[in-house]
């Protein structure tokens, strides 16, 4: 590869020698996180692009842009797709993200850890040529939104009075309470995908980082957790709940996360997603056992209580999958369905893809990650989420403190 062009201008190079019709290339790149990314905001790539996904997993070896929508699968068959939170929620503000129809790609560019890959899905000379273009990204200047966050916290803690009422009656062994906090844009140009990925998409972390377009609409997750994770022989899924924030240095790390497992109520909560993740697998007739229980999950910020549950998968459908796991404790409560007849009164807005399934089909697994650490700029305003679960023995202000630890990775380099 040249020093002077990119991975990805590299191999549309060579695209533009090759015969037309359905094809695909390969060319080796280096193995660095965000690499697609990185080099299409650098380059200023893929601007106009109504229609698009971006995915890349936490250990930076899988990344994937999905440019266009088409119904010609691709040769992988590779798509996405997010489902609502709940199926009960209706909100015109989420509609086109939550559209029931996959997004599968016009054109597709994959990084396999050195291997990158890029793949003419639907043949459209109009829409290739413009792929060709670039157009300079304008910075996105945040604000947040002072008058929202003011009412924002009266109404969170109002909530969590009425949920505690409910934990202490043993109405509700737990619940997850969410807030939002509201960026408004301090700029005059329209919001640019490609900036909000600069922005909230390119922090260090253990997490999957998802970006999905839909003509103005731009959901963004940066979430540490998955709802399952599928192979053609295995089901994974994993319990994460428990939080603590991360030390100076590895060795206050591990100090707080040694007091985290000792504490009661957060060791409780944990151990409430655990039964819980478990017992939906039996009802599909698997049998699971615990191939991880009780390690640190790191993140930028904060520090996780995590375990990971593994079965032998005998064919349930994606639908079957969902219905069974989701929402855990984790993001939802127990009993579940208790927990999602007062979450909607309590926190008094549409959850949408917060904390929902997010599918992302590959060629060797099937990834159903939770968008959690996530925000959705729906054309005027950036609306962040972040919850935390109550049990018997939470505190308002702590469970405030944790959301916005949880916040801070959209709003730490904020002014």
């Amino acid at each position: 590869m040249s020093d002077n062009q990119t991975s990805i201008k590299n191999i549309f190079n060579e695209m533009k020698n090759a015969q037309k019709g359905r094809r695909e290339f390969r060319i080796q790149c280096p193995n660095k996180p965000q690499l697609i990314l990185n080099e299409v905001i650098k380059d200023g790539l893929f601007g106009d692009m109504k229609e698009l996904f971006y995915f890349e997993t936490p250990d930076a070896q899988k990344e994937i842009l999905s440019l266009g929508s088409s119904t010609k699968p691709s040769m992988d068959l590779i798509f996405s797709q997010v489902y609502p939170f709940s199926t009960q929620e209706k909100s015109a503000q989420w509609e086109e993200i939550l559209a029931k129809t996959p997004l599968a790609p016009k054109v597709l560019i994959t990084r396999d850890a050195e291997e990158l890959y890029l793949e003419i899905c639907d043949d459209n000379p109009t829409f290739l040529k413009e792929l060709e273009k670039s157009k300079p990204i304008q910075d996105n200047h945040w604000q947040i939104d002072e008058v929202f966050s003011k009412d924002e916290k009266k109404r969170y803690f109002e909530s969590f009075d009425k949920a505690m009422e409910k934990l202490s009656q043993g109405e509700l062994e737990k619940v997850v309470l969410a807030r939002r906090l509201r960026l408004k844009k301090s700029t005059d140009h329209a919001v640019d995908w490609r900036s909000l990925a600069e922005n909230f998409l390119t922090k260090p972390g253990q997490s999957f980082r998802y970006l999905m377009k839909k003509d103005e609409k731009i959901f963004v997750s940066l979430t540490p957790e998955l709802l399952f994770e599928l192979t053609e022989e295995d089901i994974s899924t994993q319990a994460i709940a428990g939080t603590c924030s991360r030390g100076k240095d590895s060795q206050e790390d591990q100090e707080l996360f040694e007091k985290l497992l000792n504490d009661p109520k957060e060791k409780n909560e944990h151990d409430i997603v655990r039964r819980e993740v478990e017992t939906g697998l039996k009802k599909l007739n698997l049998s699971p056992k615990w191939v991880e229980s009780h390690r640190p999950l790191k993140l930028a910020h904060i520090q996780h209580i995590s375990s990971k549950l593994k079965a032998e998968w005998s064919g349930q459908s994606l639908e079957d999958l969902i219905t069974a796991l989701h929402p855990t404790p984790a993001v939802g409560g127990y009993p579940k369905d208790k927990a999602l007849e007062y979450i909607p009164e309590w926190e008094g807005f549409t959850r949408g893809a917060y904390a929902a399934p997010v599918i992302v089909n590959t060629a060797e697994k099937t990834y159903a990650i939770v968008g959690l650490r996530s925000g959705l700029w729906d054309g005027e305003k950036l609306e962040l989420y972040a919850g935390s679960g109550l049990v018997q023995g939470s505190t308002a202000q702590n469970e405030w403190d944790e959301t916005e630890s949880k916040l801070k990775n959209f709003t730490a380099e904020l002014k």
